[in-house]
């Protein structure tokens, strides 16, 4: 490493010491849970709905029922990159989840909100296009400029602003 920003960068993207992602989410979760509540019934994912990588349900406004799965990312601010995990595998990358939003807080205050179909279509071109990362239990992840992951992005959202109105719906944009 010859010490260029962009390696600096990226070794605070993937720095060992940062916490878990389970720490992470134990530690920003309530936060989120407060701000999603203004607009939206939510209730802890059972352990069924946590096995499929579900943290969260919310019901919308049609009474209809999402998963969501929480990512937090306490690094990505100062980085300016997020990483993304996938399964690995032979096929093509995809997300290990069974939510149908992925909820990526830019901590402390930016929320990155996917729908999952959208962020599994954008992984192979990423996975070709920026670095791959190995992760935790044989996945891997791909470290993506966060301007960039906020064109796949249904919303970017502040949690320093309530949200105006419930955004999580099943007939976002595909």
């Amino acid at each position: 490493m010859n010490g260029t920003s962009h390696e600096r960068e990226d070794a605070m993207t993937t720095d060992p010491t940062q916490l878990s992602e389970r720490a992470r989410k134990e530690r920003w979760a309530p936060v989120l849970d407060r701000w999603l509540g203004v607009h939206h019934g939510l209730r802890i994912a059972g352990e069924v709905e946590q096995r499929r990588g579900i943290d969260r349900v919310v019901t919308t406004t049609d009474g209809r029922t999402l998963g969501l799965q929480y990512r937090c990312d306490e690094r990505a601010h100062h980085s300016g990159h997020v990483f993304v995990e996938a399964l690995r595998g032979d096929a093509a990358p995809a997300l290990a989840t069974g939510a149908e939003w992925v909820l990526y807080l830019v901590a402390p205050r930016k929320l990155l909100a996917f729908r999952v179909a959208r962020l599994e279509g954008a992984l192979p071109q990423w996975s070709r296009r920026y670095r791959v990362r190995s992760g935790s239990a044989g996945t891997l992840g791909v470290v993506v400029p966060t301007p960039v992951a906020e064109t796949v992005a249904e919303h970017v959202l502040r949690l320093d602003q309530p949200p105006g109105a419930p955004f999580l719906t099943e007939d976002s944009r595909p």
